[in-house]
């Protein structure tokens, strides 16, 4: 069950309820309460009967893919809202979360899992950037 931070009831599909009894949209929900899109606003079993009734359809045939190269290319070229509160501080923590590159680096002396020598790739690769990144006067 989802429950409704504004009346406390639980739903298994919190946007019908919230249409009907707060007049207002999920979107209107999420922003006035900072919940993350990537937050369900439904509960497990209802998404889990969703995801079931939908493959049953593709099996079906009644559901096909064709229009997916024009919606990737429309996703492609609209704009993005900025990420607001709790989308930003979980960005953030995960940023943090992650490590340097530095601390990602083999050991001196290690080999890479194809038997190279780590110290020798990684000398290489800085080699190659700074070639890379210089401008080339024979253009």
């Amino acid at each position: 069950m989802i429950l409704c931070r504004i009346c406390g009831q639980g739903f298994r599909f919190l946007p019908t309820h919230l249409r009907h009894a707060h007049q207002m949209t999920a979107a209107d929900y999420r922003a006035q309460f900072d919940i993350p899109a990537g937050e369900p606003l439904a509960s497990d079993g209802y998404r889990a009967a969703h995801v079931e009734k939908m493959r049953r359809m593709q099996a079906d045939g009644r559901i096909t893919y064709d229009h997916l190269p024009e919606a990737v290319a429309a996703a492609r070229d609209a704009e993005r809202p900025a990420k607001r509160g709790a989308d930003r501080e979980a960005h953030l923590e995960r940023m943090q979360a992650v490590r340097p590159w530095e601390a990602n680096q083999l050991p001196p002396g290690a080999k890479r899992t194809d038997g190279r020598d780590a110290d020798r790739a990684r000398e290489y690769q800085r080699a190659y950037r700074q070639k890379r990144s210089k401008p080339s006067n024979d253009r």
